[in-house]
């Protein structure tokens, strides 16, 4: 009687919530129900959100609540996956902190007492245990919250010594969650990533619980070892959410575009897998344009150097057939299409009015080398030659319309002219009617890049890098020139001598 009495009196106040998200999950539940009842720690509350089992997951849970009244059952009428189940249990938390577990998992019997105590040290609003991963019997090592903390005490924040994705090894306080409206993401997978993604951002506080332990078991048929298209699509939501919230918070902010370029690093193995797996390769080319239609909504054009993946991808989407035994992507035919199509939607981005000019227009530079360099290997494909002029129209197309437009000029400066020149240059390349018309060109676009460049002493370094490409390029035409174009030959070297004295006073 005094047992049942303290535990009605601690279900009343609870310390932690304790919140299980559950579907069909009846094969383990009971353990990871006898393991709360055998914590050390009594102050707290179970919150089993069942999300429309099928199997006997809630005949179990109410078992257990009819013996332990600190066990409450939360049924929802329709399933809506993992994420939104654990915001149902937020919502109807009222412990100082929240725990999260899932329900095939285990914790050691001072979990939830070591974690508190560490906690209440400093209020914190986080505190970590340690993470052991089982699987196929065997337990090693996951993580270590030591390790965070070494981190934390030699000048990192909280975001990059925190960049895990265990929100289950943690408790977090729910004063500090709710004051940021931070709640896990809609998607049926990865939501645990929005979920981190926010709390990183805003925790301020964090203490170790060393001697606590969360068991991680690895289930071969749990969701998270299910590969299918949907699955890979969903977590592309979650990416869409970070974007959604970058925005919101801080666009320019650069751990948060690190962490989303961490994330993003994650799904480049996705993509190559879907390219070679048949019943997903179909679906390759759709994935990569979601990406890079997901990225263009970021506010800060400076993100798009950071987060490059979405244009890699978006080179390969319709183009990758030559893969390695491995399944690895390790080689494309004829992407160049892929390469305009990327410089293209930077082009237009840009153009935005969320975008920043000056940053922006220096990776457009370096987008504009990329399609450069493929031009090599594209002139040496068979395609008919009516590909081969679409392609110089679409390229040409595009500088025009740079061109004619003041604003992007006057905010570019030095850097967007640049770009232009450059454009110029590699268009009448492509164009070139005789090796006369090249030579003479390149000279001349070798001269005005070194006038300006002398106007104006804080000109973009891209612009230097460009000059002394021009004049390499000249030097290697001269010397093919000399023999069917001897005099002309001769004249641009004379001046070639006078340009390179130039440019190596600019250094």
């Amino acid at each position: 009687m005094e047992r049942r009495k303290e535990m009605k009196m601690n279900h009343a106040a609870p310390r932690i919530s304790v919140i299980i998200p559950v579907y069909n999950s009846g094969k383990y539940l009971a353990r990871c129900l006898d393991g709360m009842e055998a914590q050390t720690f009594s102050e707290f509350e179970v919150l089993v959100v069942d999300d429309k089992s099928t199997d006997d997951s809630r005949e179990i849970v109410k078992s257990y609540q009819a013996r332990d009244p600190r066990i409450n059952l939360i049924a929802l009428d329709v399933n809506v996956g993992s994420g939104i189940a654990r915001n149902a249990g937020i919502d109807r938390a009222r412990g100082e902190y929240l725990s999260f577990i899932d329900c095939d998992d285990t914790v050691s019997p001072n979990f939830l007492e070591e974690l508190y105590k560490s906690a209440k040290k400093s209020e914190a609003d986080i505190a970590k245990c340690t993470c052991m991963d089982i699987k196929n019997g065997i337990c090693s090592l996951a993580s270590r919250p030591s390790a965070v903390k070494a981190r934390l005490d030699s000048g990192k924040d909280i975001l990059h010594s925190l960049y895990i994705s265990e929100h289950w090894s943690m408790i977090y306080k729910r004063s500090f969650l709710e004051e940021h409206h931070i709640r896990y993401g809609e998607a049926r997978v990865s939501h645990d990533s929005v979920f981190l993604f926010k709390v990183r951002y805003f925790a301020k506080s964090f203490e170790p619980a060393e001697n606590a332990v969360y068991y991680y078991h690895q289930n071969e048929g749990s969701a998270v070892h299910t590969f299918t298209e949907k699955r890979f699509f969903n977590s592309l939501q979650s990416v869409s959410e970070m974007v959604d919230f970058i925005n919101e918070v801080d666009p320019f902010s650069e751990p948060l575009l690190k962490s989303l370029s961490g994330y993003l690093s994650r799904q480049i193995p996705v993509y190559s897998y879907m390219c070679v797996q048949d019943g997903l390769r179909e679906h390759a080319a759709a994935f990569a344009q979601r990406v890079c239609a997901i990225l263009s909504k970021l506010k800060n054009i400076d993100a798009l150097i950071e987060l490059d993946y979405s244009v890699r991808v978006l080179m390969q989407s319709r183009a990758a057939e030559v893969f390695s035994p491995g399944g690895r992507v390790v080689g494309v035919d004829n992407n160049l299409p892929w390469r305009l199509e990327a410089f293209r939607r930077l082009a237009e981005h840009l153009d935005s009015d969320r975008a920043q000019k000056e940053a922006g227009i220096s990776f457009l530079i370096s987008s504009l080398k990329t399609v450069s360099d493929a031009l090599e290997t594209y002139e040496e494909l068979d395609d008919p030659e009516a590909d081969k002029r679409r392609f110089y129209g679409e390229l040409r197309s595009i500088l025009l319309n740079l061109n004619c437009r003041p604003l992007f000029l006057e905010k570019g400066g030095i850097a967007a002219r640049a770009l232009l020149e450059y454009g110029a240059n590699l268009f009448l390349k492509l164009n070139r009617k005789d090796d006369v018309q090249y030579l003479c060109h390149t000279h001349e676009l070798l001269k005005r890049t070194l006038d300006i460049i002398e106007a104006h002493p804080q000109a973009s370094p891209e612009y230097r890098k460009y000059a002394r490409k021009l004049a390499d390029s000249l030097l290697s035409q001269v010397t093919e020139a000399r023999e069917q174009l001897p005099e002309l030959a001769a004249d641009i070297t004379f001046r070639l001598f006078d340009q390179l004295k130039r440019l190596n006073a600019l250094r």
